[in-house]
């Protein structure tokens, strides 16, 4: 099957035409392998969101001391990259796709503001504020895709780069601020990703290198939002149970800690208010691992003095309290359910490019 997948109005750049004219048959692969990638990462980053919504941040705080990095706005700015990408290749730029883009730069914008706002740079936020709503009622309200793309590209620039450059130099005054170093790197993945977008614009080559340059553009940005799923893990799911094999008494003094298993069921409960297998939540005994990946009754609860299981809102299975007893168990990392969802994206990128 060729991308694109509908039949809409596009507004495709150089990169993009050059590819659907080639109709390569390992780059339409690539390209496939790209877009259902892209959707992996907007499903991992709707997880992360739903666990930690709470602790979520919008602001840049500390910034002159230890930078901490405003967590809402990554995860908005990732989702809306990943969308984008998806997007592009699915419809060949159509109207969604450059509104995707357009919500991508706004998340760029805040960044700035939020930086300029730390360091009490008020009057520059401001400007960069008043611009970008611009950008925003010019794209919503210009029908032609080739005059709001255009716009919205030329500005996703300038802000990148600038987010890049600003945040590169606060980098180098804190060498110890290992989030802000991935920060900065994944930024520069998307800023590598506008550099050959410009260069694809004004570059005299020929097609197929004008249709590879595209691709690799697009993987660029896939590394960029790789680095913040990176950075959101460590930042609001690694601190609150870290994976690996640990006491069980160890695991309880985690605040995500939920259930623990063992061969013959529910080893320990620290909560039940959470799903009952969980990557960095659920525990389990070496001879209960598999019950990570075949425990289908997800949900625990406690009532009239017994923890009864459920099958979507059934009882089906019921435990007494059990007697706790130190043990070593094991913690599944939130990348191992990534490698299978990969897995299932390759090969649907597969069969969809062979139909």
């Amino acid at each position: 099957m060729r991308l694109p997948i509908v039949n809409v109005t596009r507004c495709p750049d150089r990169g993009l035409e050059s590819l659907y004219e080639l109709n390569d048959p390992k780059l339409n692969f690539y390209a496939w392998l790209i877009v259902f990638t892209s959707l992996e990462q907007i499903i991992t980053l709707s997880i992360i969101g739903l666990r930690s919504y709470r602790k979520l941040t919008i602001f840049t705080a500390e910034t002159l001391t230890y930078c901490k990095l405003p967590s809402a706005l990554i995860l908005w700015w990732s989702l809306f990259t990943s969308a984008s990408v998806a997007l592009v290749g699915l419809t060949m730029r159509s109207n969604v796709s450059v509104l995707t883009k357009t919500v991508h730069v706004f998340s760029e914008a805040m960044f700035l503001v939020t930086f300029l706002s730390s360091i009490n740079l008020t009057i520059l936020s401001g400007i960069v504020i008043s611009v970008i709503l611009f950008m925003v009622l010019w794209v919503l309200s210009i029908p032609e895709c080739v005059n709001s793309v255009s716009l919205a590209v030329s500005l996703g620039v300038v802000l990148d780069f600038a987010n890049f450059f600003s945040y590169m130099l606060l980098a180098l005054r804190q060498n110890e601020n290992k989030n802000l170093w991935t920060f900065v790197h994944g930024l520069g993945w998307h800023a590598a990703y506008l550099t050959l977008f410009i260069a694809i614009h004004f570059w005299n080559i020929p097609q197929w290198a004008l249709g590879i340059l595209r691709l690799m553009g697009a993987v660029f940005n896939i590394i960029a939002v790789e680095l913040f799923i990176l950075l959101l893990k460590r930042i609001l799911i690694d601190v609150d149970l870290p994976s690996g094999w640990m006491k069980l008494s160890e695991w309880k003094t985690y605040p995500n800690s939920t259930v623990a298993w063992d061969e013959s069921g529910i080893l320990s409960v620290k909560s039940d208010s959470k799903p009952s297998h969980n990557p960095q939540e659920s525990a389990y005994k070496k001879g209960s691992l598999y019950k990570f990946w075949f425990g289908y009754r997800n949900t625990t609860r406690f009532h009239n003095n017994k923890y009864v299981q459920y099958l979507f809102i059934y009882p089906v299975k019921e435990y007494d309290i059990p007697k706790e007893k130190e043990e070593y168990v094991f913690v599944y990392d939130l990348a191992h359910t990534r490698f299978v969802r990969i897995f299932v994206s390759t090969l649907l990128s597969f069969l969809l490019w062979s139909i």
